[in-house]
């Protein structure tokens, strides 16, 4: 809504008075014949989601794959954790595949855990 009238006609007590009967935020900013669109609505820079996620699970796939070819190498009980990273990798990557048109990456609570497990599991077994 953008109010306009001359200088002490009551706009802004208007405003505020019905803010405060609806125990509502009122956020004023006061403007001029200078001021730009930016301070209305802000700056914003468009960002491909796609291109960050397919960059996300490339780095993810690559600390799997470095992981488990470092710690995998030999011994029993690297080589099970490895098997066991793949399938965290996996798990989180099948629940973003599976939800992605409906929940934002940052907002994926299985794909976090299985992320969380995941390095939790390669801090705990690397040397």
């Amino acid at each position: 809504c953008l109010l306009v009238g001359p200088a002490g006609s009551g706009k802004s007590a208007l405003l505020r008075s019905l803010a405060d009967s609806c125990n509502a935020n009122l956020e004023e900013v006061a403007l001029t014949p200078a001021s730009d669109v930016t301070e209305l609505i802000g700056c914003f820079e468009q960002v491909d989601t796609n291109s960050v996620e397919k960059e996300f699970f490339f780095l993810l796939e690559r600390l799997r794959d470095i992981f488990c070819h470092v710690e995998g190498n030999g011994r029993e009980e690297a080589c099970s954790v490895s098997r066991n990273i793949r399938e965290l990798y996996w798990y989180a990557h099948k629940s973003h595949l599976a939800t992605s048109s409906t929940i934002p990456l940052s907002k994926n609570e299985d794909l976090k855990n299985a992320i969380k497990q995941m390095l939790h599991s390669i801090k705990t077994h690397s040397r």
